[in-house]
């Protein structure tokens, strides 16, 4: 039983023992160091809504500043930071360990603090098992129940890799036997050092005594206890040291409605980011404001992303909302279509309303479609609770690899069958809704950029739009005959064998692909076969193939376009045939973009004739 009792608090790092040496670099940390904001901004969101124990779980940040008056225990960290700057090695060890000695040496620190209300708090016994031990004392290990979306435990990392000294304080309000209990701990994560000659481990704890044991009731300093004001009730306080990152409200609020729109919209979430209120109403317009805001800000970190933009236009204003029986159990669907929508896709959201992943495993691909843009909502615990199964520790991901091995892909009862089967189903409805019939036409316009344009009239048929037929497994470009008919295309060989996937290969080019010197060359009508194949694992090979009565005098344009319609040339002059084969090797770069690969062929101009 805890008396209460008050006792010296101390930053504590373990003696090593003769144990291993463990350096700067945290895998955890690393995780989530190249996008801290949207990191912790899905973390520490998340875990309040696991605990949640009243509609709506509410979330605040605000910000703190600490004194070295008010709080001299807690800057004898700057003991530990001085022994790991000693022998930090060269690079980011020694810059980290000279800013945080720089922060620590100044009279006050500041940060952010992370309320949450309407949650349990962070419960389970000290020392034993449940969430307080897994986030304070813990590493990898979660108590959450199954299906939650922390379920790794890997997400206790976030917060260190947004502080400028990777150290956290933890402040929670629980109810034990019927009685109001308050705990605190704090947690920094460094590298191995010498302190009296001793080494010691690199993870040190901020607590009571020897052992930094966590305190509780009236062991909390008083400083530390009023960093969370009590008529906040049962929940959690986060306390981030020294953020990292500039604007960080823009960008926080970003991340907040684009993870979580649909638990805001359910009334499942509400959030205050330093004064600004996120919540159901006026959600809309304040994304819209955000978007501009995070745009016109400055760094790189969590730049505005077109997906987003797809995806929350489509959760705010759908055309067309369906509720489909899956393996998964009831799911909501929200949908657009039409002129305003240049792509095929899905993106998928799961438990109170947080989205995963806009690159779902096996919904990336669709043909025969209009373009549209879905989001798919599993909210049923059952459902959720197997997605949960499949989901990678950053959330942004399905894949049966994080199965547990003893997972039997032939049974039919496994979360990935049932995963297949909710990806079947959502592919049926889009197909009912979505499918283009063999009358229905799109168009692709050959961009007079890909010309050269200068002195010279533009070839006949390039730069004009060619309207082509849709059939039940389109060839890329593949042209019909006059009745209808397949004929053989850039998509389908001359035999009939050797189809390729009709969405080609994801590349941009290396080549600025403006302008295409067709100087001494004109449009041909033919048909080649174009072919492609990945090599080395950042370049492709595409190779043209042209039956022997056209390969005479015959040059080629690979082109590669997008599904919004933009066309890019892959080399700048028209490429001859050699014995009716040509092969050229780009570059990949961008593999985000999805880009398919066609080919366009030339002949000589009469007025040039044999080029001599």
């Amino acid at each position: 039983m805890r008396l209460g009792v008050a006792v010296p608090a101390n930053w504590i790092f373990a003696p090593s023992g003769g144990g291993e040496t463990v350096g700067f670099n945290d895998a955890g940390i690393n995780t989530f160091k190249a996008s801290r904001i949207r990191s912790v901004a899905r973390e520490v969101t998340q875990n309040s809504l696991d605990a949640s124990v009243q509609k709506p779980v509410k979330l605040r940040v605000e910000p703190f500043t600490l004194s070295k008056t008010q709080a001299p225990e807690f800057f004898t960290l700057l003991t530990h930071i001085h022994a790991c700057a000693s022998i930090a090695p060269e690079g980011e060890p020694k810059k980290f360990f000279a800013q945080a000695k720089e922060l620590l040496e100044s009279e006050n620190v500041s940060g952010l603090l992370f309320h949450d209300t309407n949650t349990s708090g962070l419960t389970g016994e000290i020392g034993g098992s449940g969430p307080w031990q897994a986030l304070t004392r813990s590493a990898g290990v979660t108590q959450k129940a199954s299906g939650k979306l922390g379920s790794f435990g890997h997400g206790a990392r976030a917060p260190f890799a947004l502080s400028g000294i990777r150290t956290v304080l933890y402040l929670t309000q629980i109810i034990v036997n019927g009685k109001v209990e308050r705990r605190a701990v704090g947690r920094s994560i460094l590298m191995s050092h010498q302190v009296g000659g001793k080494m010691s481990q690199g993870v040190g704890f901020f607590g009571n005594g020897d052992e930094a044991t966590p305190f509780v009731d009236q062991e909390i300093p008083s400083w530390l206890d009023n960093l969370r004001p009590k008529e906040l009730g049962e929940g959690t306080t986060l306390v981030v040291f020294h953020v990292k990152g500039g604007a960080f409200r823009e960008k926080f609020e970003y991340e907040i409605i684009r993870s979580y729109a649909l638990a805001i919209e359910a009334g499942n979430l509400e959030v205050d980011v330093l004064g600004d209120a996120i919540e159901a109403s006026g959600l809309e317009d304040l994304w819209n404001e955000t978007v501009t805001a995070v745009e016109n800000s400055v760094g790189q970190e969590n730049e505005v992303e077109s997906v987003d933009i797809e995806n929350l236009k489509t959760i705010f204003s759908p055309h067309q909302r369906h509720t489909i029986e899956t393996a998964l159990g009831k799911c909501e669907i929200r949908l657009r279509s039409g002129d305003d929508v240049r792509s095929r896709s899905v993106a998928i959201a799961r438990g109170g309303g947080m989205l995963i992943t806009s690159k779902p495993e096996r919904l990336k691909l669709f043909t025969g479609l209009e373009n549209f843009s879905c989001v798919v909502w599993v909210s049923e615990p059952v459902g959720s609770s197997e997605l949960a199964q499949l989901e990678n520790p950053a959330h942004n991901e399905f894949s049966k690899d994080w199965l547990s091995p003893n997972e039997n892909d032939s049974d039919p009862d496994t979360t990935w069958t049932k995963y297949l089967d909710f990806t079947s189903a959502v592919r049926e409805k889009l197909k009912e809704l979505f499918a283009l019939s063999s009358s229905d036409t799109y168009e692709v316009k050959i961009l007079d950029s890909l010309l050269d344009g200068v002195g010279r009239d533009r070839p006949e048929g390039l730069g004009s739009t060619r309207t082509v037929k849709v059939i039940e497994r389109p060839s890329r470009v593949g042209k019909t005959g006059e009745e209808g008919a397949r004929m053989p295309g850039p998509g389908r060989p001359a035999n009939g064998e050797g189809r390729r996937k009709p969405k080609g290969p994801r590349v941009i080019p290396t080549s600025t692909g403006g302008k295409v010197a067709t100087g001494g060359w004109k449009p041909k009508e033919g048909f080649a076969t174009c072919r492609f194949k990945a090599i080395d694992g950042d370049r492709l090979r595409l190779q043209v193939d042209v039956p022997k009565p056209l390969a005479v005098d015959t040059g080629v344009v690979f082109v590669a376009t997008s599904s919004s319609g933009e066309v890019v040339a892959l080399h700048g002059e028209v490429e001859v045939l050699l014995a009716g084969r040509l092969t050229h090797i780009i570059e990949l770069q961008q593999p985000e973009l999805q880009y398919s690969v066609d080919v366009f062929l030339f002949e000589r101009s009469p007025a040039v004739g044999d080029g001599k």
